[in-house]
């Protein structure tokens, strides 16, 4: 449909600028946006790999401390010497080592059950209670300066015959008993069977001691004078403490964080964005994990956690054997926030320019057809076809129409 050549030239000529000047703003415009859009893209990436990579190492750093912490009370005398002489008290006292030592510090433990910790000596004047009261306060110390969830000795035969928490892992079998079949049995396993240098770690697992919440247990092998393995001290790692490391978020926006998880998905840390845990219950998808255990790094988003599109990057980090990532997050519509003020900013000074060219265009072809005006006057005074045309030039002091 021919509609533009049917329209007024004071009207065709503003138009035809407008046109034009808006096609050469979007042009720019377009090209702007997805130039700034991609190099913010890249910088925020590379920002999120710094983090992550920095945060990796602070954990690997991390667990190579704890491991090197249980190094060195393995091989204290006050370690060594309580596995022996409280192993044998254990069962020095009662027939029923188990159902004794708990009803003497969990049934009758006068503090709540979060607070049994308090209790160092049972009074019922046994010797392994003596023993108890002498080692326990040591351990209460060692347990607030480091951090510990909760410290165990276990002897050669797989019993749990110290318990600063004093849960109902107290005193029971890891061979015979309730959790002959949990991860903390698995690695009591591996350190007996190992050597005396032996250190090992059991990646989070539901515990039943714990009302079934997530635990993690790092273990070394506890020799004897005679140089055999005699059993173990194991720590339940923390989550405060990696919730610390991972809980710095300097240079990563109001929306983003520092997260573990493990090669199965599932967070190894507490998120600061949820109001519960996600240890185990929250999961990562996509490719992004399995990328960065192929190439030690990977980069881009994430589609379905925190429920919002998120950029991310992911750093690999190994936990005595156990393979973890760190990722470092940030919601895609902080990050993009630059490109989309600069979206704005254009539109606006795309629209104002566009009112200038059609203001110019309007005055410019207001001139034109203000000049036409007497030629389209006098065009019916023209020649008709088959007569002389003859040409008359401007009389003095006029100027041509167009």
């Amino acid at each position: 449909m021919r509609v533009l050549p049917y329209v007024k030239l004071k009207l065709k000529l503003p138009l035809t600028i407008l046109a034009a000047t808006f096609a050469m703003g979007a042009a720019v415009g377009l090209a702007g946006y997805i130039s700034a859009a991609s190099s913010l893209t890249a910088e925020t990436e590379e920002r999120l790999a710094a983090t992550a990579g920095a945060t990796a190492r602070a954990l690997s750093t991390y667990f190579a401390g704890l491991g090197s912490d249980l190094g060195i009370l393995a091989t204290n005398p006050t370690v060594s010497g309580a596995l022996v002489d409280l192993g044998n008290a254990f069962y020095l006292d009662s027939a029923r080592p188990t159902k004794w030592a708990q009803k003497l510090y969990i049934e009758k433990n006068p503090n709540p059950p979060e607070e049994r910790q308090k209790l160092d000596d049972a009074g019922d004047g046994s010797v392994y209670s003596s023993m108890h009261k002498g080692f326990h306060p040591w351990v209460r110390e060692l347990v607030a300066e480091r951090g510990f969830d909760d410290l165990l000795l276990v002897d050669r035969d797989g019993a749990i015959i110290y318990s600063f928490r004093k849960r109902s892992d107290y005193a029971t079998s890891l061979t015979s008993g309730p959790l002959k079949e949990s991860h903390l049995a698995r690695l009591a396993k591996a350190a007996i069977e190992g050597s005396g240098s032996f250190i090992g770690f059991a990646d989070f697992e539901p515990y039943a001691p714990r009302e079934g919440a997530p635990a993690a247990f790092m273990a070394h092998a506890v020799t004897g004078k005679d140089g055999k393995v005699a059993g173990l001290i194991a720590v339940s790692v923390p989550t405060a403490r990696i919730d610390a490391l991972l809980g710095l978020r300097d240079g990563l926006g109001r929306t983003g964080e520092t997260i573990a998880a493990a090669a199965d998905g599932l967070l190894r840390s507490d998120s600061a964005f949820t109001p519960g845990a996600d240890i185990l219950k929250t999961r990562i998808d996509g490719p992004l994990l399995k990328a960065a255990a192929e190439k030690g790094m990977a980069r881009g988003s994430l589609e379905n956690y925190r429920e919002r599109p998120m950029q991310a990057a992911v750093a690999p980090v190994d936990v005595r054997g156990t393979r973890w990532f760190v990722l470092a997050v940030q919601e895609a519509a902080e990050t993009l926030a630059p490109v989309a003020h600069l979206r704005n900013t254009t539109l606006i000074a795309a629209g104002i320019l566009m009112l200038i060219a059609a203001g110019i265009g309007m005055a410019f072809a207001r001139s034109i057809t203000s000049r036409s005006q007497p030629l389209s006057r006098r065009w019916p005074h023209l020649p008709r076809a088959g007569s002389t045309l003859r040409w008359l030039a401007p009389t003095a002091g006029t100027r041509s129409a167009i």
